[in-house]
């Protein structure tokens, strides 16, 4: 029951755009911020690395650290908003609260979606940086 919940959630959020005429440029689009990011993330980081790196081996460790530090608050602080957005949702509520499901199995759900999206936009942000980190050693 929680797995068909997800995949609804899942579904549900991504429905609106399928059917639109410019559902495939808004995906390009999409790939390209990624990819931008990726490769502004990855630059910004590389040359303060390599500025640390000239100072001291050790303190580029610690500025890996900080800046995955970084990224989790900012992470923390999205997951908040998007997990206010996916439990108090109306339109949701309206579907799933006619259902027969129990709540707890609902607010589980839920939890398991944020937390999928949460890992995804969490790698997406890390990767460039441990990439980064691990090329310049």
């Amino acid at each position: 029951m929680i797995l068909e919940l997800v995949r609804k959630e899942l579904i549900y959020k991504n429905e609106h755009t399928k059917d639109s005429p410019f559902a495939a440029f808004r995906f390009l689009l999409k790939l390209v911020v990624y990819g931008l990011l990726f490769g502004l993330i990855w630059f910004i980081f590389a040359n303060l690395d390599k500025k640390i790196a000239s100072y001291s081996s050790g303190a580029s460790y610690n500025f890996l650290v900080l800046f995955l530090f970084i990224i989790m608050v900012i992470s923390l602080i999205s997951a908040t908003v998007r997990s206010r957005i996916a439990i108090f949702s109306k339109k949701d509520a309206r579907i799933t609260l006619t259902l027969p499901i129990p709540i707890e199995t609902l607010i589980v759900s839920k939890v398991i979606y944020i937390y999928i999206k949460e890992v995804i936009n969490n790698f997406i942000l890390s990767l460039p940086l441990l990439l980064a980190f691990g090329f310049n050693r």
